[in-house]
């Protein structure tokens, strides 16, 4: 059954509802042995915690996906000990973990450079989580105009499955205009990429950010908190502290 929201896309319930509703489920690195299906594709940029509780859904369907981490994120650090514990045990259960790759972070430097420093990112990413990467996604193309294809990996914004025709995305809570049951089902004779926002749809079905800001705030605030308990003035003076954190419902 549909679950009746008014903006029912953007629900964790609706989600798994999508999942069940697909007839086959791709990750980017194996589409290419297929004729038809859906790619499924997460770009995280706000928090790997909130990720990972996205993919738990996939787990508990017998679902696997890609999902692409950002290396130069200023908002989650992928090689923390507790990040890294969640990579590898994604890995593990299968999901496909690519490069969330930012153009920007490298200036206006030619095609040449760019490449550079992008195997370098794999490199790193490679060694630390002792893993192969088939793919990579770019973060904010649509901001920056860049679209480099890279030698021996996968771009997601290829030929076959970027195009108006097979391409889906709920970048910003929007579907620019397409109906996403509907245009998800030519994937009984195509292929579709569909790309989530995974921290999206712990909005309760609006369209805000509010949650999941709150919810990667109060994580920080807590990881801070344990962190300096150890330290004695910290300690002493903990409960005199005023910080005002907005509660939201989890």
């Amino acid at each position: 059954m549909i679950p009746n929201k008014k903006n029912k896309y953007f629900t964790l319930n609706y989600y798994e509802y999508l999942l069940k509703s697909f007839p086959k489920i791709l990750r980017v690195r194996d589409y290419p042995n297929h004729d038809n299906g859906i790619i499924l594709r997460h770009d995280v940029d706000l928090s790997i915690d909130l990720a990972y509780e996205f993919s738990r859904i996939e787990k508990r369907n017998s679902i696997v996906s890609t999902y692409y981490i950002l290396m130069t994120s200023d908002l989650y650090n992928p090689f923390s000990n507790e990040s890294k514990k969640i990579i590898k045990n994604m890995l593990e259960e299968g999901f496909e973990i690519g490069l969330h790759f930012d153009p920007t972070e490298y200036g206006d430097v030619s095609d040449s450079i760019l490449e550079k420093h992008f195997v370098n990112e794999v490199e790193i990413f490679k060694s630390f989580f002792d893993c192969k990467v088939y793919s990579y996604s770019l973060h904010n193309p649509s901001i920056h105009g860049k679209y480099p294809n890279f030698t021996n990996y996968i771009s997601v914004y290829g030929s076959g499955i970027f195009s108006d025709d097979c391409y889906i995305s709920d970048s910003v809570f929007s579907f620019r205009g397409k109906d996403l049951p509907k245009f998800c089902e030519k994937s009984k004779h195509q292929l579709i990429q569909f790309v989530t926002h995974p921290a999206q749809y712990f909005s309760n079905g609006k369209v805000s950010y509010e949650k999941q800001i709150n919810y990667i705030i109060n994580k920080y605030y807590k990881k801070m908190d344990s962190i300096f308990q150890v330290n004695k003035v910290y300690s002493e003076q903990r409960s005199k502290y005023k910080i005002e954190i907005k509660k939201t419902n989890k």
